[in-house]
């Protein structure tokens, strides 16, 4: 079997290790780093021939400027059978010339074929390879490979390979398809040579042709598609020829029989031929014309790259004004002709000189100039962006001050002042003078003290001075005397210091300089030499101050305005004490007309509150009933309110204090009653207490008094007695003659006289009362049935601050009332008194019955009463891992409800666990736990 040629293996290989076929995006490869060498045609055109490499696509960067490429694709020939006595000729490779669009700096891909190499024996051949042509996305160029040559025998004439495809050409028996068509058939008609594969493709590895199938005979050339197998009686079938997004220009089939290859031309354009530029200076306009050769005139010019300041006009001019000066720079130019082709980028060197500024003096010294004065020069530069103008001095008139960037005038004689530019980086260094004369100066003489500002009589003043030309003298008059370097103050007024300065070689006389200041009268001192007393109250004990003086001038004391409350008086200099505060004191020294006022530091110390001792007569003759008001002797004005108290125990309840009249005893029991008054503390006085004091209440006389007692009746009438105490205690009845008392009811019995006597026998708190006695006249009465006998009624209403619970609890105290009708006779006794629950209790029950005269009855009963007055105690319990939970116990009622839940607030995360009883007490408890 014959071997395969080489031009399709690496391809195959190429695509068969890809893992995609991978689309072409125009300029993807890496552009050469500069344009292709143009070498020119007889037409002026650049020319690249590219010729096979191996299997390897080859690639061509679009040069600048080129905007077009003509492409002309020759396919390579199939093998020849060359044995010296027939030469079989293999098929000629397809040609396909075009022209398409390209972008500067994109990349072209190309494969040119291999020609398929020729055999001195044996009977098939290779076909030739195709040549193809990829760029961008969309632009396809393949002309395709002749087959190759066959002969049946070592003798035999041969079959020529069939010829490769170019663009719309035939599809003959032996010649490969037109576009995008299959690979020609064999040489005989009868036996056709099978499709090759395809199309051709550009894979990560390199462009893959469409390979032609192959057997034991003439392979099929390589195109867009291969060409197709050979039989027993065929060669190999060319290979097609391919064309997508270009323009056509030629095609034909069966062209060239050598080995494969690309000549891509394009239109040639101008050159740039400036090569050096004339120097710049920095801060002056710069021009300079560039110059091209070649191409299609006009050129329009165009700056790539270079310093901001220059500009580059279409017609070629470099202009602008230099920003810096340096000592090269690139330009980068290039120009585009009137056919639209570019010059290779042109990179030119431009140096920019150091320009000489010019200095020059804008202030006039000056004139006349002295000593003592000053000059601030003023210096303007032609370049003052660049470095800073350093000033300078010589000569002996005069000399700098750096710090105050001026000129010092010293000395009499002459003065140069020098400017002095140095050297910067855009400019060389420059000069320049100014000289002038400096004559004598006036002078003035400067205090370097300051007067006293509160100059007095027997003080002193050291005055100083200075003048530029030395030392000062000093005088003084007025209010002050000059003795030896001070100025000493005598009297009252004005004083005045002089200073004189004669003058020097360098300076005139100075003017008298003076300072005036007023001189006042001598300051004294007073303090109060007793200290404060310690233990100062209201009404007590007087403080005399006594007092220390520097002079013999009188001294009072006074109180002070710090005083608070009036607390104190002062009288000469005895202090009493009237309020409790803070007594201040000052003591004051008369002025004279040598001395000024003076006054001590202030002395303040505390005034307490007073204290004080009331008393009483203690009262006799009281008894149950009466109201007693205490009058209380020796309480000073301002003390605080009083509060009568009865003491309760030692009184035994005999008396209380009145709640509607203040300050009024009530007598309630005869017995033993305890009364003290109490004063408040006020803002002067401390609290006191009058007494206590004991006294016996006696009881009291009561008296007996009928409401409507009946005159007359009739036998078998019940009669209802009403007398009534004075006291209020029950009145008792007896009964004599035709009658019969049962508790407040008498029964007429028969005809007569009925004699009843109401009577009280007092208690603890009340003697008897006289009794008192009525007569009832009884009349006989006819024989009547006895009324019937109708009960009385009893009922119970219970209430509580809160309601019952749903669990039939109380949370506070239940009270239990009772109310009472009467039936067919009155009661014996009087309604049941209410009752209150104020404990825990449980299940409790009450039973009440009232019972009336004529045997009448009647029972209620109400409970049972639960009553829980206290919290469940709640806690929040976590054991091991698991999360917090709400626990509660409640000794009484039991737990109704315990639930926990989560606060989150700005301070951290808090559990709140709550728990209700039955009785509906609450318990909360909080804990936080971040």
């Amino acid at each position: 079997m014959p071997s395969r040629r080489p031009r399709a293996l690496a391809g195959l290989l190429s695509a068969a290790l890809a893992a995609a076929s991978i689309a072409f995006v125009g300029g993807a490869a890496p552009a050469a780093a500069a344009d292709a060498p143009c070498t020119k045609n007889a037409a002026g055109d650049c020319v690249v021939v590219l010729r096979p490499s191996g299997d390897s696509t080859r690639t061509f960067v679009v040069p600048t400027g080129v905007t077009s490429l003509t492409a002309d694709v020759w396919g390579a020939g199939g093998s020849w059978i060359k044995d010296g006595a027939f030469n079989v000729r293999g098929g000629y490779g397809g040609r396909v010339k075009a022209s398409f669009g390209v972008v500067p700096g994109e990349t072209v891909y190309v494969l040119p074929g291999l020609r398929g190499p020729d055999r001195t024996s044996g009977r098939s051949t290779t076909g030739g390879g195709g040549s193809f042509v990829f760029y961008g996305e969309g632009t396809e160029i393949a002309a395709g490979g002749g087959g190759g040559a066959y002969r049946r025998t070592e003798s035999d004439t041969g079959y020529t390979g069939g010829a490769g495809g170019g663009v719309g050409a035939g599809k003959g028996a032996t010649d490969g398809g037109g576009v995008d068509g299959p690979g020609g058939a064999a040489a005989s008609a009868d036996a056709p040579g099978g499709r090759g594969s395809g199309p051709a493709r550009r894979t990560a590895g390199g462009i893959v042709p469409g390979a032609g199938e192959w057997s034991d005979y003439g392979s099929g050339g390589d195109g867009w598609f291969g060409g197709g197998a050979t039989t027993e009686s065929g060669a190999g079938g060319g290979g097609s020829g391919h064309l997508a997004g270009a323009t056509l220009i030629e095609s034909t089939a069966g062209f060239n029989s050598s080995d494969g290859s690309v000549t891509l031309t394009w239109t040639a354009g101008p050159a740039v031929t400036t090569s050096t530029l004339p120097n710049a200076t920095y801060g002056s306009t710069y021009s300079a014309q560039l110059a091209a050769s070649g191409g299609t005139a006009p050129n329009t010019w165009s700056l790539v790259s270079g310093p901001s300041w220059l500009s580059l006009s279409s017609d070629g001019e470099l202009s602008g004004v230099p920003t810096s000066a340096t000592t090269g720079q690139t330009v980068s130019v290039k120009a585009v002709d009137a056919q639209g082709v570019s010059t290779a980028t042109s990179y030119l060197q431009l140096v920019v000189d150091k320009a000489k500024p010019a200095l020059s003096f804008t202030s006039t010294p000056p004139d006349p100039a002295k000593v003592g004065g000053s000059y601030t020069p003023a210096v303007t530069s032609s370049m003052a962006s660049t470095s800073r103008i350093i000033l300078s001095t010589t000569g002996s008139g005069c000399s700098w001050n750096d710090a105050q960037q001026a000129v010092v005038l010293a000395k009499v004689g002459v003065c140069t002042v020098r400017a002095f530019q140095p050297e910067g980086p855009d400019t060389t260094s420059a000069a320049a003078e100014q000289i002038f004369s400096v004559a004598k100066g006036a002078q003035t003489i400067t205090f370097t003290s300051t007067p006293p500002s509160a100059a007095r009589i027997g003080g002193s003043y050291t005055p100083t001075a200075t003048s530029p030309a030395g030392t000062v003298s000093f005088t003084a008059s007025g209010a002050c005397a000059k003795q030896l370097g001070d100025v000493e103050m005598t009297s009252t007024g004005t004083c005045t210091v002089s200073a004189d300065q004669a003058g020097s070689d360098d300076y005139d006389a100075a003017p008298t300089a003076t300072q005036t200041f007023t001189v006042g009268k001598a300051l004294q001192t007073v303090s109060i030499d007793s200290a404060a007393p310690t233990t100062a109250q209201v009404a007590g004990a007087s403080y005399t101050v006594s007092i220390k003086t520097s002079t013999e001038n009188p001294v009072s004391v006074v109180v002070d305005p710090s005083t608070t409350n009036a607390a104190c008086s002062v009288s000469s200099r005895t202090v009493t004490f009237q309020h409790a505060g803070t007594c201040a004191l000052q003591a004051v020294a008369a002025g004279s007309a040598r001395y000024e006022q003076a006054t001590s530091p202030v002395q303040s110390f505390t005034v307490a509150k007073g204290s004080f001792s009331p008393d009483w007569t203690v009262p006799n003759g009281l008894v149950v009933g009466d109201s007693w008001v205490p009058q209380v002797i020796g309480v000073p004005a301002g003390a605080g309110a009083p509060t009568v108290v009865v003491d309760s125990k030692a009184s035994d309840g005999a008396c209380v204090v009145s709640p509607t009249a203040a300050g009024t005893v009530v007598m309630r029991h005869a017995g033993r009653c305890v009364v003290r008054v109490d004063y408040a503390p006020s803002a002067d006085w401390n609290a006191s207490t009058a007494g206590p004091i004991s006294f016996t209440v006696g009881k009291a006389a009561q008296t007996i008094t009928w409401a409507g007692a009946p005159t007359s009746g009739g036998v078998g009438d019940v009669v209802a007695l009403s007398a009534s105490s004075s006291s209020g205690l029950p009145v008792a009845y007896a009964a004599e003659g035709g009658c019969s008392v049962s508790g407040t009811s008498l029964s007429l019995t028969r005809a007569g006289d009925c004699v009843v006597t109401a009577t009280q026998a007092g208690d603890g708190d009340f003697t008897a009362a006289p009794s008192v006695r009525r007569t009832v006249a009884v009349s006989a009465a006819p024989v009547a049935a006895a009324p019937a006998v109708r009960d009385p009624t009893i009922t119970a209403t219970v209430t509580s601050r809160t309601p019952v619970s749903a669990s039939g609890w109380y949370r506070s105290a239940v009270t239990v009332t009772f109310a009472c009708t009467t039936g067919s006779a009155a009661l014996e006794a009087a309604c049941p008194e209410p009752v209150r629950i104020g404990r825990a209790s449980t299940a409790r029950v009450l039973t009440r019955t009232v019972t009336a005269l004529d045997g009448g009855k009647a029972t209620v009963t109400v409970g049972p009463l639960n009553v829980d007055r206290v919290a469940p105690k709640v806690s929040i319990v976590q054991r091991g891992g698991r999360a917090p939970v709400c626990r509660a116990t409640d000794r009484r009622s039991g737990v109704a409800s315990c639930t926990l839940r989560t606060i989150t607030t700005a301070r951290g995360v808090v559990l709140v666990a709550k728990a209700v009883d039955r009785a509906g007490n609450r318990a909360v408890r909080r804990v936080r736990v971040g």
